[in-house]
């Protein structure tokens, strides 16, 4: 009984795993860490290309505003500028020295039969004042950390592109409509200036007409007093010539007529036909 007792409680040695054992577990652990570190390595790997995705889309997008919006906008500010300084100005081109009506009292007309729609001078200026005050106010963004803020920045981009290109419309439209004014007011002063030679030609031309005419009127006037004179003077003479003498004889002119004769009272004594019906002492 005891032999039986002492036999069972006799602990039996433990099993040591096989090699075969062994080396599975150890191509397991090895797996296993294998796998781990292959996820790591792709989540790193996916990180480091969303990080360039987004630096190279943050990038095309800066470049794209710096390209279309910052640089050009310096530009077309500096000429706009220069537009509203220059419709400003009343002197027209050319060597004349004309002066035109200020381009803000350009009056607009409306669309009729074969005539177009035309804004005012002021509506042109403020057109174009407006726009570019719009543009004036952008201010595109550098900040850029994600893909929602490369998309935003392209929103942005076109938005800034509609301004600008409102701009150059506004800009363009003043320009061509300020030329068609300058080209007007030209016609129009070239037109005032021929009627006022034209009136200064038809005035001169009227006073030296008024001038001949009371030249030939006074010329008649003289001729007139001067025949009146003869006539009068001639008729004197002949009534002293036909009075009597101491002899009793008298002496008479010759007849109308006549050429010229002595008078038989004084033989000396010419006398001729003083062309107004009357006679003259020669």
């Amino acid at each position: 009984m005891s032999d039986e007792t002492n036999t069972q409680n006799i602990t039996a040695p433990a099993r040591r795993p096989s090699k075969r054992m062994v080396a599975i577990v150890a191509a397991g652990a090895l797996v296993l860490a294998g796998g781990i570190a292959a996820i790591g390595v792709s989540a790193a790997n996916a990180e480091a290309a969303r990080i360039a995705e987004i630096n190279g889309r943050c990038e095309a997008q800066l470049r794209e505003i710096d390209a279309q919006v910052r640089e050009p906008v310096a530009q077309i500010l500096a000429s706009t500028e220069e537009a509203t300084l220059r419709i400003q100005s009343t002197k027209l081109p050319g060597a004349e020295g004309w002066d035109s009506a200020p381009y803000n009292e350009r009056q607009a007309v409306e669309a009729a039969d074969g005539v177009e729609a035309r804004a005012s001078g002021a509506e042109h200026v403020k057109a174009l004042v407006d726009a570019r005050q719009a543009v004036i106010d952008m201010e595109p963004s550098s900040d850029c950390a994600s893909l929602e803020d490369a998309e935003a920045l392209g929103e942005q981009l076109d938005r800034d592109l509609q301004l600008v290109a409102a701009l150059k419309v506004a800009d363009a439209a003043l320009s061509a409509d300020f030329e068609a004014f300058q080209a007007e007011e030209r016609e129009r002063i070239t037109a005032e200036v021929e009627a006022a030679r034209i009136a200064a030609e038809e005035e001169a031309a009227r006073v030296a007409a008024e001038q001949e005419a009371a030249r030939v009127a006074a010329e008649a006037e003289a001729a007139r007093k001067a025949a009146a004179q003869r006539h009068s003077t001639g008729s004197g003479s002949g009534s002293a010539g036909g009075g009597s003498s101491s002899g009793g004889g008298t002496s008479s002119p010759p007849q109308l007529g006549g050429g010229i004769g002595l008078g038989p009272s004084d033989p000396g004594q010419c006398w001729t036909d003083n062309g107004m019906g009357g006679t003259k002492a020669c």
